[in-house]
């Protein structure tokens, strides 16, 4: 029997436009890379995932041509999930970023207030969640990701 080859699809996201007074660039994140991390003594677990940022120009509101030749080069942008973000505990969905490269008083005593009201937890913790207790799309949660720090301005 011949060895069976699926056709793969890559994971692409059309984002939000760049917007610099009258030119618009519409910009499509391709997915490149997944890791997920966990501390061999603290347990605490993080994921990145890294998408290559391509550019190009406005076509009547759809993509023209790449930029890349133009000057408008592709980039990589890491996107990190961990506990310095704090998420809905059912459906992940973001509630509240540490401003700070690491937590501080006043951003515990923030996440103290958030989670008198909602269902809540850290980020790297709902990821490890999920590792190991329900089956995952991966291709899904890496798109949910992508939007969502795209509705972040993780693009802009």
């Amino acid at each position: 029997m011949p060895i069976i080859q699926p056709t793969i699809e890559k994971i692409e996201v059309q984002l939000s436009d760049r917007i610099f007074n009258d030119t618009i660039i519409k910009q499509v994140a391709i997915f490149t890379r997944l890791e997920h991390r966990q501390h061999p003594e603290t347990k605490v677990c993080s994921a990145l995932v890294d998408v290559l940022v391509k550019s190009y120009s406005n076509d009547n509101g759809v993509n023209g041509i790449h930029l890349h030749d133009k000057g408008v080069y592709d980039r990589t942008v890491p996107l990190v999930a961990d506990n310095n973000t704090v998420v809905r505990a059912t459906t992940g969905e973001i509630v509240s970023i540490n401003p700070m490269p690491f937590p501080n008083q006043a951003w515990k005593i923030a996440v103290d207030a958030i989670a008198e009201n909602q269902d809540v937890m850290y980020q790297g913790d709902f990821f490890w969640m999920l590792r190991e207790s329900q089956e995952i799309n991966i291709g899904g949660l890496i798109r949910q990701h992508i939007l969502a720090a795209d509705q972040m301005g993780k693009f802009a």
